[in-house]
C-alpha cells in the first residue's frame, strides 16, 4: 500500500491517516478471518484424525465445538472435542513413550507412564483386560471377542484387550495446521487483498 502525504497541506494529511486507518480495518478483518478459517480446518483435521484413531472401546468423539475470542487487537480460537473416549484416544490406556513429549509436557510434568500402566494398571499385565462391547471402528491389533475361560466359548457383548496406545489425534492436528497455515494465509489474504 502506497499513501502520498503532502505534508503541506492539511487535507492530504488527513486523507492518508482515513487510507491508514480503512487499511487497519481491512488487517484486522484479514486477521480475524484467517483465525476462523484456521479453526475450521482444525476441526476438520480433527474430526479425521479421531475417526481414524486406532480404539478398542467406543469412538464418541466428536470435534466441532469451538472458542473464537476476537479482540481489536487480539485473535485467539480453541478447537474442541468432546466425549467420553476423547482422552482414552488421545494418551491411550497408558502413555506411550513412543509418542512425541512434547504433547504430554503441556499436560503434566513428569507423569509419562509406561503403555497400560495408567490407572489401576490393568493393562500392563500380560493378559490384558475385558471390557463390555462390541467390535468397534479401528480396535488395536490383540482386541477381539472375550472367550470364557470357564466354558471357552465367547462371552456375549464382552471384549478383551491390551489396550490402546496414544494416537495424539490433536497434537497431530496441530502439526498439521502448522504445515498447511502458509497455504491458508494465503489463500485468506487473497480473498481480503486481492493478488
Amino acid at each position: 500500500m502506497k499513501v502520498k502525504i503532502d505534508l503541506r497541506d492539511a487535507a492530504s494529511i488527513d486523507k492518508a491517516l482515513s487510507e491508514l486507518e480503512r487499511f487497519q480495518d481491512r488487517l484486522l478483518n484479514f486477521a480475524a478471518d484467517l483465525v476462523n478459517e484456521l479453526t475450521a480446518e482444525g476441526v476438520v483435521i480433527a474430526g479425521v484424525k479421531f475417526d481414524e484413531a486406532v480404539y478398542a472401546g467406543i469412538n464418541d468423539a466428536k470435534p466441532g465445538r469451538t472458542e473464537v475470542r476476537l479482540t481489536k487487537w487480539k485473535r485467539k480460537a480453541t478447537v474442541y472435542v468432546d466425549g467420553k473416549s476423547v482422552l482414552f484416544i488421545e494418551f491411550g490406556t497408558g502413555i506411550n513413550k513412543a509418542v512425541p513429549i512434547q504433547e504430554y509436557d503441556e499436560i503434566e510434568k513428569g507423569s509419562v507412564f509406561n503403555h497400560g500402566e495408567y490407572g489401576d494398571g490393568r493393562g500392563s499385565g500380560p493378559n490384558g483386560w475385558w471390557y463390555t462391547g462390541t467390535p468397534q471402528k479401528n480396535p488395536p491389533e490383540g482386541t477381539e471377542r472375550a472367550i470364557d475361560p470357564r466354558t471357552g466359548k465367547v462371552k456375549p457383548n464382552s471384549m478383551h484387550t491390551y489396550g490402546n496406545d496414544a494416537n495424539s489425534s490433536m497434537y497431530l492436528t496441530r502439526l498439521e495446521l502448522e504445515q498447511k497455515y502458509t497455504e491458508i494465509a494465503q489463500r485468506v489474504y487473497e480473498r481480503s487483498f486481492g493478488r
